[in-house]
């Protein structure tokens, strides 16, 4: 029988929460040895929970559970732009002094103890390197696995459309030069969300799929593994494993 009157079933649809982060300066943190801070160039899972924590009004360490599960039930897409054959970074050279234990202001609006790892009445200043991404474009795409479980992802929109606390991007330096909430899609897959509602602006896409996403990469990424996790509810420490899968796209040109 040749033809048929029946249309073929439309694929099936999730729902991913968009994000843009676009900073002059960002960090995404990486494996630290000693005084160099080095950045991947894709943000960790844990870099990002914060950034929706934070938005949600959560304070570590009272709410390192609800941050524990919030970072084990998402998956995340997410899509950097790419000048050329190399990422434009920043290393900052700094010189630290703490003469003695100091309270600052902190996002809660109110005085702190800050957390250091310079023993006190240290005269001596510490000596460390920072590494930053240089004009940061990069667009997200974040899924929840369960999607019904609170927060949601319409909770977390509202969340960002409206935050609790100030959002930075990776430290609270950096914070971020646009809006960061851009809305809720639904979609056959991360990338194919991104795609129809973000303007890609750079001729190279470095894209990074982990979580759940994993399964949408296409056979020619390379798979890494890395401690992007954090171990909200153990001091948190850096320690669990993400899997990552990394690959290229190019923009398609736009009449």
């Amino acid at each position: 029988m040749s033809g048929s009157r029946f249309a073929a079933p439309a694929p099936e649809t999730e729902t991913y929460l968009l994000v843009r982060l676009s900073a002059p300066l960002a960090s995404f943190g990486n494996v630290r040895g000693d005084a160099l801070g080095h950045t991947s160039h894709h943000p960790p899972v844990s870099m990002l929970t914060g950034l929706l924590a934070s938005a949600l009004g959560y304070r570590y360490p009272r709410d390192a559970e609800d941050l524990d599960r919030l970072q084990e039930r998402m998956s995340i897409t997410s899509v950097a732009e790419r000048r050329g054959e190399q990422y434009s970074t920043l290393t900052d050279f700094q010189t630290v002094i703490d003469p003695a234990p100091k309270s600052a202001w902190t996002t809660t609006g109110r005085a702190e103890a800050v957390r250091t790892a310079i023993k006190p009445n240290t005269v001596s200043p510490y000596l460390r390197y920072r590494d930053y991404i240089q004009d940061l474009h990069l667009h997200a795409a974040i899924s929840l696995d369960p999607a019904s479980e609170i927060p949601t992802l319409r909770d977390i929109a509202a969340a960002l459309a409206r935050p609790t606390r100030p959002l930075y991007i990776g430290r609270k330096s950096c914070a971020p030069q646009d809006r960061v909430l851009l809305g809720l899609a639904d979609a056959p897959d991360p990338l194919t969300a991104l795609a129809t509602s973000v303007e890609m602006r750079g001729e190279i896409q470095s894209v990074a799929m982990s979580g759940d996403h994993i399964s949408y990469a296409p056979s020619r990424a390379t798979t890494v593994s890395s401690t992007d996790r954090r171990n909200w509810s153990d001091g948190g420490l850096h320690g669990g494993e993400e899997l990552t899968a990394l690959f290229e796209i190019e923009t398609p040109e736009r009449p």
